[in-house]
């Protein structure tokens, strides 16, 4: 509830979608990257799901022992059968706590 977990194992689950009353062509895919390091470097997590929308990406969050503030930011992108595109970043999504 404050905006922390611990280092470690992560899952983040997705639901990617249109705007209502919009034509909707079918999610084709979905990507996830990480960093740990305020976005200087950038890892790929593992992503599953079917064409629905829904996903789950999975990542092991770590950080230098040494840092005073670990936080994880997300990349996410996902596409569409129109060929649509989305693409978020959210700077210190959230913070790691060891």
């Amino acid at each position: 509830m404050n905006g922390s977990v611990r280092m470690g194992p992560q899952t983040l689950d997705l639901t990617i979608g249109h705007l209502q009353l919009a034509t909707a062509a079918a999610v084709t895919g979905a990507t996830v990257q990480f960093s740990t390091d305020g976005g200087a470097t950038w890892q790929e997590a593992s992503v599953t799901g079917a064409g629905d929308g829904r996903y789950r990406a999975t990542f092991t969050a770590t950080a230098d022992p040494w840092a005073r503030d670990a936080t994880v930011s997300l990349r996410i992108t996902a596409t569409d059968a129109a060929g649509g595109q989305l693409a978020e970043t959210t700077s210190r999504a959230y913070r790691l706590i060891r």
